[in-house]
C-alpha cells in the first residue's frame, strides 16, 4: 500500500493542507494521513496513525 502524510501548523493553512492531500492522492496514495501541528508539538496522532497502519513493504510519501 502507499500511504502519504500531510501536515500544517495551523488551521489558517487549510488551503496548503488541502493541496498537499491533492498531491499525495496524485502520487497514487491508498490513504492520506494528516495533521494541523506546529512544528515543535510533539503530539501528531495522525502520524502516529500512519506508522500503526504500515506494513512492511509499504511505502509513505511525504510532500514536505
Amino acid at each position: 500500500m502507499r500511504f502519504g502524510y500531510a501536515r500544517v501548523s495551523t488551521r489558517a493553512q487549510a488551503d496548503a493542507l488541502s493541496e498537499q492531500r491533492r498531491r499525495l492522492v496524485q502520487k497514487g496514495c491508498d490513504r492520506v494521513f494528516s495533521d494541523v501541528a506546529s512544528g515543535v508539538k510533539a503530539e501528531r496522532p495522525g502520524l502516529v496513525d500512519l506508522v500503526d497502519h504500515a506494513r512492511p513493504g509499504d511505502e509513505v510519501i511525504v510532500t514536505r
